[in-house]
């Protein structure tokens, strides 16, 4: 057995975990989150949060 890399730029995935704003497992999904981020063990893109009042998204 032999392992090919793909050339560059490789294929990659992003993901994304996203819940209704009165969802009451909002830690748990945090947590989910968090263990996947660790599982991964590579950069991850910057957390997104969204204003209540304007709707926009903004980096954290």
């Amino acid at each position: 057995m032999k392992l090919l890399r793909f050339v560059e730029p490789q294929p990659s995935r992003h993901i994304g975990l996203a819940w209704r704003r009165t969802s009451p497992r909002k830690v748990d999904f945090l947590a989910l989150g968090q263990m996947v981020k660790n599982a991964l063990n590579t950069p991850v893109r910057p957390q997104c949060i969204r204003h209540e009042r304007t709707g926009l998204r903004t980096e954290i």
